[in-house]
């Protein structure tokens, strides 16, 4: 049993001292079991030319397809395009079903990019397409 103030005082210190230490530990250990969980990616060139590809087709994306689409692809442009942002696309999803729908348009509104984009262009275009999707 605690009988004098400056015994309490100690007491309730020690209390807090311990308390922190506890806190301080636990918040070391979450960090350190993070950085396990979530290895970082190694630069590779695949993955550089990928993100070079997502820049092109974002360019590409911001000079022709906003308008319908809406400048993050979500369907809001000020012409009726479908939202990129969704699961499924009507006529597929596949890389390759995106690539023919922008190189040969769909009926109902999607124009053809064949005679204003080349092949490079329409696969960076792609790609920037599956990015919005995720």
């Amino acid at each position: 049993m605690l009988t004098t103030t400056a015994q309490r005082k100690r007491y309730n210190q020690v209390i807090i001292w311990t308390a922190s230490a506890a806190l301080l530990s636990l918040c070391l250990l979450a960090s350190c079991n993070q950085d396990q969980a979530t290895p970082r990616q190694a630069i590779t060139p695949e993955a550089t030319a990928q993100q070079e590809l997502t820049r092109q087709g974002r360019e590409l994306f911001n000079l022709r397809c906003i308008s319908c689409h809406g400048r993050q692809g979500n369907g809001l442009g000020t012409r009726s395009g479908t939202s990129l942002q969704q699961v499924k696309f009507t006529y597929g999803h596949s890389k390759a079903d995106i690539l023919t729908t922008l190189r040969d348009g769909r009926r109902g509104g999607m124009p053809s990019f064949a005679a204003i984009f080349t092949e490079q262009q329409l696969e960076a275009l792609t790609v920037y397409v599956l990015y919005l999707k995720k």
